[in-house]
């Protein structure tokens, strides 16, 4: 079961997502952010960012479980061999899992946003 959640989530693509975020923001903006307003600091601190890395990878994880569901009769049609809703893990299982990883993606980056003063971060993961 593990095993097919894994692949229905797509976990390699979700650590490059999560990935993505750190060296974004620390190789990045951190620098950029230093250089060009010297007296400024970073809007988030390693823990926020961890939060707001783990509400996109949610999101991300919520978003290939959905296009999975919509794609049942396609993907059994031309990769049978590679569908797990339906054959490992039912409809129903993956809507429930669809609605809750956004709804706690999106009640992560709420509380970033608190955090940080700056509810855009919400508006942006509600958004895209």
């Amino acid at each position: 079961m593990v095993k097919h959640l894994l692949q229905l989530f797509r976990w390699k693509n979700l650590l490059i997502a999560g990935g993505t975020i750190f060296l974004s923001k620390y190789a990045i903006f951190e620098p950029a952010i230093k250089k060009l307003f010297p007296s400024s600091h970073s809007t988030l601190n390693l823990y926020e960012t961890s939060l707001l890395a783990i509400s996109v990878v949610l999101i991300a994880a919520a978003g290939y479980i959905i296009n999975d569901v919509n794609d049942i009769k396609v993907d059994e049609i031309n990769k049978p061999d590679k569908v797990i809703i339906g054959k490992y893990i039912s409809p129903k299982v993956a809507e429930f899992l669809y609605i809750g990883l956004n709804v706690l993606g999106v009640l992560i980056a709420t509380y970033v946003g608190e955090a940080a003063g700056n509810y855009r971060l919400v508006l942006l993961h509600i958004t895209i």
